[in-house]
């Protein structure tokens, strides 16, 4: 749902910083909560290969299927599953 919010303009670096500090607070959260930083170097310890782990939840991955994700379409056609 849109939300109408009216900004200050001569507020705006603080804004801006107020809204990253949100963010980070919101990373830092979900880092917790899923155990990214256990997950990821578990990922890359699999292989010696250049590879980039990224980490979804199945929520997050059912959205994306739905969506028709082009990269997750094309994982799914062509991926393995390696857990």
């Amino acid at each position: 749902m849109h939300k109408l919010c009216r900004i200050d303009i001569g507020r705006g670096k603080e804004i801006y910083k107020e809204i990253d500090n949100k963010l980070r607070e919101l990373a830092e959260k979900l880092r917790v909560r899923y155990n990214v930083s256990k997950i990821i170097p578990a990922v890359l310890g699999l292989t010696d290969l250049p590879i980039e782990p990224w980490c979804y939840t199945e929520e997050e991955f059912r959205a994306m299927i739905i969506d028709k994700n082009d990269f997750i379409t094309e994982v799914l056609k062509d991926g393995k599953r390696i857990f």
